[in-house]
């Protein structure tokens, strides 16, 4: 499984990243900084969960997300924010976001993630 990491705080990032390393063993993770760097990175690298802040420099999330509907509207997307308003959360609906998750990263929202995403890829 390949997942796409993309936030402008790199402390959020690594935070995600060792929660999802610790967790899903085997997990191949790629790093971006901006929806700029994420759009790019996801036509690469081809992920198949992605994982995003909405503020971000260059290009915000939902730009983003909106970007990477019109590629594929399946992979699934989890937005993690700080601050997510109603009118956000709306607008984002029509995109098929899998869940929204309230930074910063913790035990109860983690636990989301692990049921969101499934089985670990060692416990087959």
């Amino acid at each position: 499984m390949k997942a796409l990491i993309v936030d402008d705080s790199s402390f959020a990032r690594r935070t995600l990243e060792t929660f999802l390393k610790k967790n899903f063993p085997g997990m191949e993770i790629t790093l971006a900084c901006n929806g700029r760097t994420g759009c790019a990175a996801f036509a690469r690298e081809k992920p198949d969960i992605i994982f995003t802040d909405l503020l971000m420099p260059e290009m915000v999330g939902q730009e983003m997300i909106k970007q990477i509907r019109a590629i594929d509207a399946h992979v699934p997307i989890f937005v993690l924010t700080a601050d997510i308003q109603k009118v956000t959360k709306f607008e984002l609906a029509q995109y098929g976001i899998m869940a929204f998750i309230n930074k910063p990263l913790n035990s109860e929202n983690g636990e989301l993630i692990k049921q969101r995403i499934g089985v670990p890829i060692n416990a087959e």
